[in-house]
């Protein structure tokens, strides 16, 4: 049997439980929570260190209907970012090697499909749980790729999210977050000229493209309005895509 269907037949007797349905046309298994988070799971193919194995990791992640569109190529790409950078820098490193690039065979398949399945409930769900609002997603989006939320006034990726859930974060801990992350600790001791070029060019992605972007589409009613606009054009393409992915939208929606 091949990867993708010992998977998909793993997932739709362990998933459902926790209200995880297959995504029609994919290799993916997709729940909606209080109609505007979307969660999903799949495995995504590495390359195996071992030449007579192949090997995949377990990646997820969360949108909402106002996302971008729903669709196989951001769940991947986003899944990706999910599995490499969160967790290898938040989970031990036992965690992490079971849902990591997993080597298989065919005698094996089955075995690893299952310990990855275990994994994700025992490692992901819990964090995933944790997202039902879109002011958790938010929050979401600040720990994980802050850089979603940059450009409301261009209304790129989900910073117009920032105006529908009224936020006004001055995101000056964010900055400073991902500043120890590059300086370390005491990154304020640090005077150096291109440690002062390092700080502005965070500072401007952060501050200026996140924060005072967002409050320009406060103060311009013509963005605001596009701005919302955006936001229902949005949801009703993606509740037409997660309709074709075999979602219940009239039931989830109405």
């Amino acid at each position: 049997m091949s990867l993708i269907s010992v998977f998909n037949k793993t997932c739709a007797n362990e998933l459902s439980k926790y209200g995880f349905q297959k995504l029609k046309g994919l290799a993916c298994f997709g729940r909606i929570i209080n109609n505007e988070i979307f969660q999903y799971v799949m495995p995504v193919n590495r390359k195996s260190l071992e030449k007579s194995k192949k090997a995949f990791t377990i990646v997820s992640g969360v949108f909402t209907v106002y996302s971008p569109a729903l669709d196989k190529g951001l769940f991947e790409n986003y899944g990706k970012y999910f599995i490499d950078f969160e967790f290898m820098d938040r989970l031990p490193h036992n965690d992490l090697i079971r849902l990591c690039d997993l080597s298989y065979d065919v005698s094996s398949i089955q075995t690893v499909i299952d310990q990855s399945i275990k994994g994700f409930i025992s490692i992901m769900l819990p964090y995933l749980d944790q997202i039902t609002t879109l002011n958790d997603y938010v929050s979401y989006c600040k720990r994980m790729n802050i850089s979603l939320l940059r450009n409301a006034e261009k209304m790129w990726g989900d910073s117009i999210l920032l105006v529908k859930t009224n936020n006004h974060d001055d995101f000056i801990d964010e900055y400073n977050s991902i500043c120890r992350s590059v300086f370390g600790e005491e990154y304020n001791n640090y005077n150096d000229a291109d440690s002062i070029r390092t700080k502005k060019i965070y500072y401007d992605a952060i501050i200026i493209d996140t924060a005072l972007s967002r409050d320009k589409v406060y103060a311009d009613k013509s963005l605001y309005e596009q701005a919302m606009q955006e936001l229902e054009r949005r949801k009703r393409n993606n509740i037409q895509q997660l309709q074709a992915y075999g979602f219940d939208v009239h039931k989830l929606f109405l």
